[in-house]
């Protein structure tokens, strides 16, 4: 991987230092990047450490998809949709802090494993997407009682 010092392009790849070269040719005729850092004491921090709460659960979630390519071009709200993403398939899994007794996630029948789901030929896009969101309700559902 080769990278501009002066505005950080990278570039990769077999050529990448043929690449670097042609860009260093437009990038010279400008200004290079300087970073502006805010005024000291100037941001927001947070400080109370003591008044931190720690969350029993943490779910993590992802999901796959199959792009379907747009026909018609369109623009929405500064946004050109050239694709569609068609949900195929999704995991998710819950992370209970290190010291929860298991008696208590098998007493609210709270999987811990990843929970996988894979759609076929014959899914519907939409029954996916349905699904994720009704798998993800159930689980804060279990957690929340």
């Amino acid at each position: 991987m080769c990278l501009c010092k002066r505005c950080f392009k990278s570039n990769s790849g077999l050529n990448a230092q043929h690449r670097l070269k042609l860009h260093k040719i437009k990038c010279n005729k400008n200004k290079p990047i300087t970073p502006i850092l805010p005024i000291p004491k100037s941001i927001m921090k947070f400080e109370n450490w003591n008044r931190k709460q720690k969350h029993p659960f943490a779910i993590y979630a992802d999901v796959e998809s199959i792009l379907r390519k747009e026909n018609d071009v369109y623009d929405v709200l500064n946004t050109i949709i050239i694709h569609h993403h068609d949900l195929m398939s999704y995991c998710c899994y819950v992370k209970p802090y290190d010291y929860m007794p298991q008696e208590l996630l098998d007493q609210y029948e709270i999987e811990t494993g990843p929970v996988i789901f894979r759609g076929d030929s014959t899914s519907n896009i939409c029954d996916v997407a349905k699904k994720f969101m009704y798998e993800i309700i159930e689980i804060t559902k279990k957690i929340e009682k």
